[in-house]
């Protein structure tokens, strides 16, 4: 896979670019001996069939390269700065600015992205839930902490109603391959939130929250991901 990305990233982000731009001072010439050359001259001649052999080629090759390594192209949508602190384009690094790549890390869609990444893969994570569990208002559950329980955070997302269990259950993702890092993707993802596992005996409406002092999420989980959470 590492192989395979670095020739096809090489391929549209460095052989690509630069015989485009060698094309473009080749049709300058182009037009310049064609503008300075009387017609039917040899130089004329050889010039317009020299140049069009060249287009031809290189569209082919264009062609070629692309049926070749489409993947690229498909896999590098998904990938944003969050996932890749720099890229390279003419050979020339481009570095991601960072409060940028601080906020792509907490995207909603981060375990879309990931997930549709060839070059990650996702090992199960879960928590024990040590909170007291205060209700639900649709999907959003709430619970409180605090040593006179004064403290309360909600999370988003999907409840499992268990016999007993008390989980976070999550994802964490990891490269396939650790050389990937020096291309600038991210090896150091927190866990990302998937669902909650809580006790059916504990299942109940929210009542009230006036009486508590309302803290973020990540406040509470500070090394986990919980996408879709306005604070």
């Amino acid at each position: 896979m590492y192989e395979s990305w670095t020739e096809a990233e090489r391929f549209y982000t460095l052989i690509m670019p630069w015989t485009i731009i060698g094309l473009a001072v080749l049709v300058f010439v182009y037009i310049f001996i064609y503008s300075y050359t009387a017609k039917g001259q040899k130089l004329r001649k050889g010039t317009n069939l020299s140049v069009i052999s060249i287009l031809l080629l290189s569209l082919l090759y264009f062609v070629f390269g692309h049926l070749r390594y489409s993947f690229w192209v498909e896999q590098n949508d998904y990938i944003h700065p969050g996932i890749r602190e720099y890229t390279y384009i003419l050979g020339i690094r481009s570095d991601e600015d960072r409060q940028v790549i601080r906020a792509q890390r907490q995207s909603p869609s981060l375990y879309r992205q990931l997930n549709a990444l060839e070059k990650y893969e996702a090992d199960a994570r879960v928590q024990p839930m040590i909170y007291d569990y205060l209700g639900s208002r649709d999907d959003t559950h709430y619970f409180s902490f605090g040593d006179e329980d004064q403290y309360a955070f909600r999370i988003r997302g999907t409840v499992e109603w268990t016999q007993g269990e008390r989980e976070v259950h999550g994802w964490q993702f990891r490269l396939t391959d650790d050389r990937f890092e020096t291309l600038g993707f991210a090896n150091d993802f927190d866990p990302i939130f998937d669902i909650l596992l809580l006790p059916e005996t504990e299942q109940r409406e929210l009542a009230d929250l006036s009486e508590y002092r309302m803290t973020a999420i990540s406040e509470v989980y500070p090394n986990w991901i919980f996408p879709n959470q306005r604070d």
